[in-house]
């Protein structure tokens, strides 16, 4: 499995995700919805623009999480 972390550094509760991160072991790309290819394609893969999102990849398919306590969460069972 993949995942990308969909985020924005002035969103507290992508902060609070990001920061979750940091006391796990799973790798996650941090993608800063700042850059616009980023927003981009948060847009049009997740259909919103809602951060933070966790884009999950597995065998070619694609799952779009929202909500920062699902996120952790899950993150937290990988």
């Amino acid at each position: 499995m993949k995942f990308s972390l969909y985020h924005s550094p002035w969103c507290p509760f992508c902060v609070r995700v990001v920061s979750a991160l940091k006391h796990m072991s799973v790798k996650v790309e941090l993608r800063d919805t700042g850059d616009r290819q980023h927003m981009t394609d948060l847009r049009n893969g997740g259909g919103k623009t809602q951060v933070p999102c966790l884009l999950i990849e597995n065998e070619g398919k694609k799952k779009w999480m929202y909500e920062s306590d699902d996120i952790i969460q899950f993150l937290r069972t990988q």
